[in-house]
């Protein structure tokens, strides 16, 4: 699998540096203004959302709801949720070429360390898509789908902060190697 094109296509330098580049694009849209959360804020007095999150129930997700009102939750729906569709897109396709960038470099076979982004990715989508039902059916609760989405809230961030933990380490390795390399000259 190492050896595979895809493999090699996506993990050379070019590549994570368009992934990036695509990432912090995607992160200032969907952070800032006009379509993001600083709009958000503004709009409802400071109030975000609920995948920013680590951990959450289903009082603090309708207080929450409740305090964006009518206009943040529509705001939410109309540009947030769309956003946050192509947001764990960016990470994931960053984070995986990344990683393997780093783990080639290092001569690490790369296992199952890529699927740590991927598994991220799935997580946030799955989080995503089951709170639009609680969204969209406010005032109605539905406590069932925020106690399982709050599984995927934490897996998400589990593996994002495990994912960038792996490449802080990979690329210390790295720098380590270089100079090696160039003190052994």
């Amino acid at each position: 699998m190492q050896n595979s094109i895809l493999v090699k296509n996506i993990s050379t330098g070019k590549m994570v540096s368009t992934f990036l580049f695509i990432f912090v694009i995607i992160s200032i849209l969907i952070n800032g203004k006009p379509f993001g959360l600083a709009q958000l804020k503004e709009m409802t007095g400071g109030v975000g959302i609920i995948d920013m999150e680590f951990n959450y129930n289903t009082e603090k997700v309708y207080d929450l709801i409740e305090k964006m009102g009518e206009n943040g939750r529509h705001f939410y729906l109309k540009f947030i949720f769309f956003l946050d569709l192509i947001f764990p897109i960016s990470y994931c396709l960053f984070l995986s070429s990344a990683l393997l960038f780093f783990l080639r470099k290092n001569n690490i076979n790369f296992g199952l360390v890529i699927f740590i982004p991927i598994l991220a990715f799935l997580s946030d989508y799955t989080e995503n898509f089951l709170m639009l039902p609680v969204y969209l059916n406010y005032p109605d609760k539905i406590s069932a789908i925020i106690s399982i989405a709050n599984i995927f809230t934490i897996a998400k961030f589990v593996c994002i902060l495990l994912s960038y933990l792996i490449l802080l380490i990979l690329i210390f390795l790295f720098v380590i190697k270089l100079i090696i390399k160039k003190n052994s000259r």
